[in-house]
C-alpha cells in the first residue's frame, strides 16, 4: 500500500511538472518556412494622429508614425514599422503601419509614436505613451501631437497669429 502511494504521489507530480511547464512556456516556435518564397502576411497597426492649433502646415511637412517595442527601460525602443506621409497639410492624419505579427511577443510592450517636421525640424511630435497590440490595447490609435519649442538656430514655426497680422497671401 505504501509503495502505491509513492507511486501516485510521483506520477502526479510528473504530469504536474509537464501541464505547468507546458504552460507557462511563452516562447513562440520559429516560423516554418513557406514553399516558394511566400513572405509573412504583415499585419497593421490604424490610427489618426491630430493637433490643437488652427494652423496649416508650410510646404514641405512631413507625418511620421512608427511602432516600437517599449518593453526594456534602459534601452532604446526597438522600432518594428514605420510609416511617412509627405506634403501633408493639415489634421487629421490618418495612417496604418505595416508590421510583422511573428515577431510581436505577448509579454512585451508596444506604442506608436508620432511627429511631424518640415524641412527636417521638429514641428510636432507625441509626447505620451499610446499603447498598442498587448494587454489588451488593440491595433487602433489616437494621437494628440504638441507643438515643440524652438531649438537653437530653428526658424521659428508661425503661430496662428502671425497668420493674422500677415493677412493673407
Amino acid at each position: 500500500m505504501n509503495l502505491t502511494r509513492k507511486t501516485n504521489f510521483r506520477l502526479a507530480l510528473l504530469m504536474l511538472l509537464v501541464t505547468c511547464s507546458s504552460a507557462c512556456s511563452d516562447r513562440k516556435a520559429a516560423p516554418e518556412s513557406t514553399s516558394g518564397g511566400e513572405a509573412e502576411a504583415m499585419a497593421q497597426i490604424t490610427g489618426v494622429a491630430t493637433y490643437r492649433e488652427r494652423m496649416l502646415l508650410p510646404p514641405g511637412a512631413t507625418f511620421e508614425a512608427v511602432l516600437e517595442d517599449i518593453s526594456i527601460a534602459d534601452k532604446a525602443a526597438l522600432e518594428l514599422g514605420r510609416t511617412t506621409i509627405s506634403k501633408v497639410s493639415g489634421p487629421p492624419f490618418a495612417f496604418s503601419i505595416p508590421y510583422a505579427p511573428g515577431i510581436i511577443e505577448e509579454n512585451h510592450r508596444y506604442a506608436v509614436r508620432a511627429r511631424i517636421t518640415v524641412d527636417g525640424q521638429l514641428w510636432f511630435t507625441s509626447d505620451t505613451v499610446h499603447p498598442v497590440l498587448t494587454y489588451d490595447a488593440g491595433s487602433s490609435v489616437e494621437i494628440l501631437l504638441r507643438r515643440v519649442g524652438q531649438q537653437p538656430g530653428q526658424k521659428k514655426p508661425p503661430t496662428p497669429e502671425d497668420n493674422i497680422k500677415e493677412g493673407p497671401q
